[in-house]
């Protein structure tokens, strides 16, 4: 009869998803039930995306359709058309697959399962060490609102491999697994996107002493005096192959965000955006507020396995706000990454319940606005770029076995 029931579930991904909502909002002690298939309903309804305006997921769609025409010797030598996939050979090599098999869609879809996959396991693990189950059904509420779904299915590759080393310093700190796997996690994601390396680079700055960690914070405070230097000196780079290359990408691309003020349509339709500059306004006080969290409530309760982790959180939020400086919105990645991360910061918050404290009320208040306003903040340019009807409609078509059917179809016309 069970098994009857998930397989009627995987043919209608609406149920899948109300099924699995239902059940770890009612039952959070057996998370490990039904946190998988709250996963796979969102990569369903990722998978089925539809947009009425031109986004960057219809470019990584012609990409990989582009990329999955070549044979597989040629695919390590494809750069892009701008040179922009030089060294990124995981990521070729994932459009050469999809793009083989004729399952384009498959990126959002993977893309969608690792970001909520690593943001929710990390809350519910979370919980779980702490006995506080009960704080996982608000939690991953308050993450799926922070989190914006458009841009992390849209742009398929920053925070996808932001995500993966999050799940890596998570393995690697909290469960002390360190085995070829975790050291996997660190190192596939910078071959996938190259601001990946911030993010292995703010790992490594964790294992400082507490002198050098000062020094190590104040610049990546001054990430703008740091990226300008860099940018001198990128031809003295020692480093050659796949890594050399994606470390002198991500110092260019890096310096062309910055100085960007006006020169390319983008930063010009951003400088006069109105909800960008909302969205900026937004993603800056969230930052901050992290920021006080960490520092003023939290870190004081949590137990010593946790403090790196949550200190990993406090690394992403100061990068939020340096990146706050460069006119295109390059800033809400990292902010998307410290919320992969924040359940290590909101589960001891909402343990907390001291009758009386106003401080701790108004914290809790302040972390429901912000979800609010995550919300607003999801649909408004929604509205503009995605067909609902078209969507809605792929959602009820394209269930789990369509998807795997077409997967296979691919793989014999291939």
């Amino acid at each position: 009869m069970i098994c009857f029931a998930y397989s009627f579930f995987l043919g209608f991904t609406p149920l899948l998803l109300l099924y699995s909502v239902i059940g770890i909002n009612s039952a959070p002690q057996r998370w490990r039930k039904y946190l998988p298939w709250l996963i796979l309903a969102i990569g369903m309804i990722s998978y089925g995306m539809q947009s009425k305006a031109e986004i960057d997921l219809d470019r990584y769609f012609q990409e990989a359709t582009e990329v999955g025409r070549l044979p597989f010797y040629e695919i390590f030598s494809y750069k892009g058309s701008h040179g922009e996939y030089e060294g990124l050979w995981v990521i070729t090599v994932l459009f050469w697959i999809v793009g083989r098999l004729g399952v384009v869609h498959l990126l959002p879809m993977i893309a969608g399962c690792i970001v909520y996959g690593v943001a929710f396991y990390i809350t519910c693990d979370v919980a779980e060490e702490y006995n506080a189950q009960s704080t996982i059904p608000a939690v991953i509420a308050i993450q799926g609102c922070m989190l914006p779904f458009f841009s992390i299915i849209s742009n398929v590759r920053n925070v996808t491999a932001f995500s993966l080393i999050v799940l890596a310093v998570y393995l690697d700190t909290v469960k002390k697994k360190r085995n070829p796997v975790v050291l996997i996690l660190y190192i596939l994601p910078v071959f996938i996107h190259s601001s990946a390396i911030i993010l292995v680079l703010l790992r490594i700055g964790l294992l400082l002493g507490v002198k050098a960690k000062a020094i190590f914070l104040a610049i990546v405070s001054l990430l703008p005096i740091l990226i300008d230097t860099l940018f001198a000196y990128r031809d003295s780079i020692p480093f050659g192959g796949s890594f050399g290359a994606v470390l002198r990408m991500l110092i260019l691309k890096g310096y062309w965000y910055l100085h960007d003020k006006n020169d390319s349509v983008w930063a010009r339709q951003v400088g006069s955006s109105k909800y960008q500059q909302l969205n900026r306004l937004v993603m800056i006080a969230f930052a901050v507020f992290v920021i006080y969290l960490i520092c003023f409530r939290t870190f004081k309760h949590i137990k010593e396995k946790h403090k790196k982790i949550v200190s990993y959180t406090f690394l992403l939020s100061i990068l939020t706000l340096s990146c706050s400086w460069f006119t295109t919105p390059h800033y809400w990645r990292f902010s998307a990454a410290s919320v992969v991360s924040m359940g290590a910061v909101l589960v001891p918050l909402f343990m907390e319940k001291r009758a009386g404290e106003s401080s701790l009320k108004l914290s809790k208040n302040l972390v429901f606005i912000f979800a609010v306003l995550g919300v607003l903040l999801q649909i408004w340019p929604m509205q503009y770029n995605v067909d609902f009807s078209g969507w809605f409609e792929n959602i009820l078509l394209n269930n789990f076995y369509v998807i795997v059917f077409t997967i296979i179809r691919g793989a014999f016309c291939a």
